[in-house]
């Protein structure tokens, strides 16, 4: 598509922020543009800030001033009709970066914090960014749109972006809906968009539960003699014994990435949660939820039972870390 200035224009209020000249767009033939994060302005540096060190992101600093300005002009922007709208009304940087620094009081060190600080939706900063939770490490580095909206990844790798992508497919029109990319990763723009209530409490779900109410601990995770080969092997998850047919919970909010069977697990579904975490539930004797489905915490998955490789009744439960697996008893209250 070419970009002619009457629907740069168009785009430039209503879809796609440039971090480009206005001269050197016009002779662009593409509809994907391409960012490189190296080149947004920086806010702020440690030689932009107060003395004292720890006056960040303050209106006494330079560069947040003019970040606080080009957001306003951008919003000034979009209220101005497309005949009436000149290059001198744009803002002087679309996109900004921070890394995240240690304040005194912690609250620039958190999601919701510097949300309201940057003046930046939820879902605008945390599907640009691919944040899939409301954790922050000191150090990591943020991009900053002026312009709202959320990013919908166009090859999703995480819990979170799979949904959105699920959520918001019916609004994407490949031939229409801009495509930014950022650091190599393709995203298609939804000007003005924002996390619904139920994103928001996905989002934020951070807690994790025992899949089941009745339970004894039959295994632990570690090595152990194999009940079914009498071998020493490594037992990625733990044993629960439970009544037949006994409610199984999701122990997080999560995305059913499989249910399927096999001679180990028997009939067992697999959650992929925020963060980068998986659940996998297995040896039940049905399965009541499908691949793809969004589950809730709490929500019955399925029911215990006895399928594959099981001496009895009972919940072999995993949780994996990135691939790895993990304690479930150092991850759950």
């Amino acid at each position: 598509m070419k970009l002619t200035k009457h629907n740069f224009l168009g785009f430039f209020s209503g879809a796609v922020i440039f971090s480009v000249s206005v001269s050197s767009i016009f002779s662009q033939e593409q509809k994907i543009q391409e960012l490189n994060s190296a080149d947004f302005t920086v806010l702020p540096t440690a030689k932009q800030v107060s003395p004292k060190g720890d006056e960040i992101l303050k209106e006494n600093n330079r560069i947040f001033r003019q970040y606080q300005k080009d957001i306003e002009l951008n919003n000034k922007l979009k209220r101005i009709p497309l005949q009436h709208q000149k290059p001198s009304d744009f803002p002087t940087s679309f996109y900004y970066s921070y890394t995240v620094k240690a304040d005194t009081d912690n609250y620039l060190t958190t999601f919701n914090g510097l949300s309201a600080r940057l003046q930046i939706s939820q879902g605008t900063l945390a599907t640009v960014n691919s944040i899939s939770s409301p954790e922050l490490k000191i150090g990591q580095k943020l991009i900053l749109p002026i312009n709202q909206g959320l990013f919908i990844a166009k090859k999703p790798d995480s819990a979170l972006e799979i949904l959105m992508q699920n959520e918001y497919s019916a609004q994407i029109d490949t031939e229409t809906t801009a495509e930014i990319q950022i650091d190599g990763r393709s995203f298609y723009f939804l000007p003005e968009k924002n996390f619904s209530g139920t994103d928001i409490a996905f989002f934020h779900d951070n807690s994790m539960i025992l899949p089941l109410n009745k339970k004894v601990l039959t295994s632990p995770f570690g090595y152990r003699t194999s009940p079914i080969s009498g071998k020493w092997t490594f037992h990625a998850g733990i044993d629960l014994a439970s009544p037949l047919g006994s409610d199984v919970y999701a122990c997080k909010s999560g995305l059913v990435t499989k249910v399927d069977y096999n001679s180990t697990y028997g009939n067992y579904i697999i959650l992929l949660h925020n963060g980068g975490k998986t659940s996998l539930y297995a040896h039940l004797s049905k399965t009541l939820v499908k691949k793809d489905d969004r589950v809730n915490t709490g929500q019955v998955i399925g029911l215990v039972g006895t399928t594959g490789a099981s001496t009895g009744p009972h919940l072999h439960f995993e949780v994996r870390e990135k691939g790895n697996p993990t304690d479930p008893g150092k991850l759950i209250k």
